[in-house]
């Protein structure tokens, strides 16, 4: 067999392995806005995967400088928890569920914490 139809033999064999391999995943992605209606860049964003009354895994990042954030997550059974804080504001938490290769948009409103 000539070495370049090997070559692509194993490429496409290598190509379906990974296919096979792969874990379903679903995105959360969103915006966070100040009380303004404006975005709001550099909040902190943690992502919590539970099942089973359990913490599975967890994601951390911030918004972006549009307020705009995404997570790749595995599309499983349980619930997701993104947990939103910035200082001088209201803590704020949203629950997700997706389902394979879905993803949920969700728009995040951080209120002033009155003192």
């Amino acid at each position: 067999m000539p070495p370049a139809l090997l070559a692509l033999c194993a490429a496409l064999a290598a190509g379906k392995k990974k296919e096979k391999d792969a874990q379903p995943f679903g995105v959360i992605a969103g915006t966070v806005f100040r009380e303004t209606g404006f975005s709001f860049a550099g909040v902190e964003l943690l992502v919590v995967w539970e099942a089973d009354g359990k913490k599975k895994k967890e994601w951390k990042g911030r918004s972006d400088a549009r307020g705009e954030f995404a997570f790749r997550v595995p599309a499983a059974l349980g619930k997701y928890v993104v947990r939103v804080k910035a200082e001088g504001h209201a803590p704020v938490e949203k629950q997700v569920e997706l389902g394979i290769d879905e993803r949920k948009e969700i728009s995040i409103l951080m209120s002033t914490e009155k003192k």
